[in-house]
């Protein structure tokens, strides 16, 4: 086994541009998951300052706002990265926004305050270090923290629809729902489903844990939030019979589905239903 070397950046005469550079252009290498993508760099701040790197996951609605820094953690960094957060919540309250701090190291002292933050505010901090074996160098992002966990919807901000209501104005959504709703019913398990603005919310067994988006054209995309105990397994089954399937950072995952895979595919939709159950007995 060859011994590892953890070189600095500003050694190798690589500056605070040159990783911003590199992370623009591979967004992916992050670990905040391959469909995230970048949209701009610099991004005018009001009342000033600029934020560094904002990317996006489209599918799942998440924007990352992204602060880099050389060396340690300072509080500087800390609120600018979560001022620029809240500035762009601001400007996109429909989508989900993720704040994300990369430095080369973040101190144990700073590393208490962004934990305790990380129980409010959506925030991950990424340690990145020049890994050198036999010559050969590297970066390496390290996910430090990331402890947040999104509260439960508050449905009062939300707007109710009738059920015809929502028919005429997503179609789609209501036929995957009937799919999903028949292979329940056969199975002797009923939901009451709600419509709200946009999307349909389907609790089974009492709880909250899968959801029917619309996407642009119309098209459906569901999302499902299994225990992290479960995810690769309900990971696994969705592919079985959908298409564009994903996980994201927030432990959800998305997928597409017509009315006739679920069908066709009933007995694996009711294995991926019965991992979605929060107390289940492995026995």
């Amino acid at each position: 086994m060859n011994l590892a070397k953890i070189l600095s950046l500003s050694s190798l005469g690589h500056d605070e541009k040159w990783l911003q550079d590199y992370i623009f252009t591979n967004p992916s290498h992050l670990g905040l998951g391959e469909d995230v993508a970048p949209i701009s760099r610099e991004r005018k701040q009001l009342p000033g300052g600029r934020l560094d790197i904002l990317l996006a996951d489209k599918e799942a609605d998440i924007f990352y706002e992204v602060e880099v820094m050389l060396g340690s953690t300072d509080e500087s960094h800390v609120v600018r990265t979560i001022e620029y957060w809240e500035n762009e919540r601001r400007k996109w309250p429909s989508k989900k926004h993720i704040a994300v701090l990369v430095a080369e190291k973040i101190t144990s002292r700073f590393y208490t305050v962004i934990r305790l933050l990380s129980e409010t505010i959506p925030i991950i901090g990424l340690q990145v270090n020049v890994v050198e074996v036999n010559g050969s160098q590297g970066l390496l992002f390290h996910r430090i923290i990331d402890v947040y966990s999104e509260p439960e919807l508050d449905e009062r901000s939300q707007t109710y629809k009738s059920e015809e209501q929502f028919k005429k104005e997503y179609p789609r959504l209501c036929e995957v729902l009937r799919a999903m709703k028949d292979i329940l019913a056969q199975n002797q398990i009923t939901v009451a489903e709600r419509y709200l603005t946009d999307y349909i919310a389907v609790p089974l067994f009492g709880k909250d844990r899968m959801w029917i988006n619309v996407r642009k054209g119309g098209e459906p995309s569901i999302a499902i939030y299994p225990d992290e105990a479960v995810r690769a397994d309900a990971a696994d089954l969705v592919k079985k019979f959908s298409y564009r399937v994903k996980e994201s950072t927030d432990g959800n995952i998305y997928f597409r589905a017509t009315p006739q895979k679920l069908a066709e595919n009933a007995g694996d939709f009711l294995r991926v239903v019965s991992l979605l159950k929060p107390e289940r007995n492995d026995a």
